[in-house]
């Protein structure tokens, strides 16, 4: 009755092996099941033969005699200790790879800032959290591996009800998270982070824990933060500047991006442009210029050099605008083609009304005799001169710039001191001075010259300046010295016949001039003559 029960027993055990070998199909298995299979038939032989009368096949007495069991056993033991072996091998592969992949994740977490932690719901309670997870609140493992009321603590307060929100919620449907707030470290510090969570199924098939990362966006933020601020300052400065800028893709000579500013310039209103060609600007250049814009930039694109061009456009209304464009080419012309528009119709308008008053000052100078210089004080150099003061020192301009000596070596001998003193003491005194002496040119001539000359304040660490002009006054000195004479003898001549003369000003009521003839001939003297 005992050995049926066993025979039995090992009936079960086989029919168990062979299932999990069906189910499993590894070697082990079929070895162990091979090795069960041989103890049930040795088992069902030894308790037919002792409990039934009954003939037992030939080939079953064969197969559960003791020797051939005990061989086919040790062979299938000694495979089955091999593939154990081999598995066992392959196991601590495994497992050596899966401590190196942890360990990269980790590390990877570590400088990208992100933790993890698994979270039980049914208990309430953080059973996992890592290093990083913990150091991005600012506190050690075990004070963040606490439940969800003691971990809300850690957020700001005007995020907690919102956060804790997006939490029950997640709970509630077991659905995934993803939620943004602020978090308080112990040292007062504010960090923003990001947290996202799925849930996930234990072996029973209920969803109880849910495994999440938070990342620390405090740096993200104060860099997005600071390219906010920098565009809004760009888009201002562009606004308030006239230029604008674009981007364009040099591969496909499409653009990428396009300004408000640049809208602006041209006139139109802001339109969606990627994926537009660089022609869409051609519309806008006058026709005359737009042939010559358009090969500067086909041969930039072409050798993906930077170019500055200039060129007018012509906006809806009509306008007509100056513009100057720059461009460049970002990793050594391997990159994106970036360039900026600049309206510089107003400087294009005050070059023209600068040059015209430069003429028409020209101009004054010449008819009057008149030419201009510029001194710096403190190099003592001569830094400007116009062609007009050239022209009376009989020299070009380039022989009279640079050191004072170049133009004072040119002063009359007789007047070179005292111009040199004039010189000095209003550079010392900052008064401005006037004078007049003689010029000897090149060539001899001896030129009457009057100076004016004022020292302009500097700007704080700036050195002064000289600024002066100069006045030929040869045909006048000329005139009034042939005038003297002519009066001379004008003068002996009614001397000598007795004759004299007076020029009265009926608007004045008197007499304007006296000649001492006259005087002489009425008994009085010129000067009471002139008031009587």
């Amino acid at each position: 009755m005992l050995l049926g029960l066993s025979a039995l027993i090992s009936l079960g055990v086989l029919s168990a092996a062979l299932v999990m070998a069906l189910r499993h199909r590894g070697l082990l298995i079929w070895c162990l099941a091979g090795l069960l299979a041989l103890i049930a038939v040795q088992s069902v032989v030894v308790a037919a033969g002792s409990s039934f009368d009954a003939a037992i096949p030939v080939w079953l007495i064969w197969i559960g005699k003791g020797e051939i069991v005990v061989v086919l056993s040790s062979a299938l033991s000694l495979l089955a200790i091999a593939v154990l072996m081999s598995a066992l091998n392959r196991q601590s592969r495994i497992e050596q790879q899966l401590a190196e992949r942890s360990a990269v994740l980790a590390a990877a977490q570590d400088i990208a800032g992100l933790g993890h932690y698994i979270y039980d719901d049914d208990v309430d309670d953080m059973v996992y959290c890592s290093e990083t997870f913990a150091a991005v609140y600012g506190r050690s493992q075990e004070e963040v591996q606490k439940s969800v009321s003691d971990t809300l603590q850690f957020i700001h307060p005007d995020d907690r009800e919102s956060a804790n929100a997006i939490f029950n919620e997640a709970s509630d449907n077991r659905s995934d998270y993803v939620v943004d707030y602020r978090i308080i470290r112990p040292d007062g510090e504010i960090r923003f982070v990001r947290e996202a969570g799925i849930y996930v199924e234990d072996r029973k098939g209920k969803t109880a824990r849910s495994i999440g990362t938070l990342l620390d966006l405090t740096d993200l933020r104060k860099t997005e933060d600071a390219l906010r601020e920098n565009t809004a300052a760009l888009h201002l400065a562009q606004t308030h500047a006239g230029f604008g800028h674009y981007v364009v893709d040099p591969e496909k000579k499409v653009m990428r991006h396009v300004s408000q500013s640049v809208f602006n310039i041209l006139g139109v209103e802001a339109r969606e442009v990627d994926g537009i060609g660089m022609d869409f600007f051609v519309e806008f250049i006058v026709e005359d210029d737009q042939q010559e814009a358009w090969d500067v930039y086909q041969r930039a694109i072409d050798a993906r050099r930077p170019f500055t061009m200039e060129y007018r456009i012509e906006r809806p209304t009509g306008e007509i605008l100056d513009i100057r464009e720059v461009c460049s080419f970002l990793d050594d012309g391997r990159g994106l083609q970036v360039g900026a528009m600049l309206d510089i119709t107003a400087i294009r308008q005050s070059e023209r009304e600068l040059e015209e008053n430069a003429w028409f000052l020209s101009t004054a100078q010449r008819i009057a005799g008149m030419g201009a210089y510029i001194f710096d004080d403190a190099e003592e150099q001569m830094v400007f001169v116009s062609s007009e003061f050239a022209e009376i020192h009989g020299l070009p301009e380039e022989k009279l710039l640079g050191a004072l000596d170049n133009a004072l070596e040119h002063v009359d001998p007789r007047d070179r001191d005292r111009v040199i003193e004039s010189h000095r003491e209003s550079i010392r005194t900052g008064d401005p001075y006037d004078m007049e002496y003689r010029l000897v040119r090149p060539d001899g001539e001896r030129r009457f010259v009057r100076e004016i000359g004022e020292v302009v304040a500097a700007k704080e660490g700036e050195p002064s300046r000289t600024i002066g002009a100069i006045l030929d006054l040869t045909e006048i000195r000329s005139a009034q010295a042939d005038l003297e004479k002519r009066q001379a003898i004008l003068a002996f001549a009614q001397r000598v016949g007795g004759i004299g003369h007076i020029v009265y000003d009926g608007a004045l009521d008197r007499a304007i001039e006296v000649s001492d003839v006259a005087a002489e001939i009425a008994g009085s003297s010129p000067e009471e003559m002139l008031v009587s």
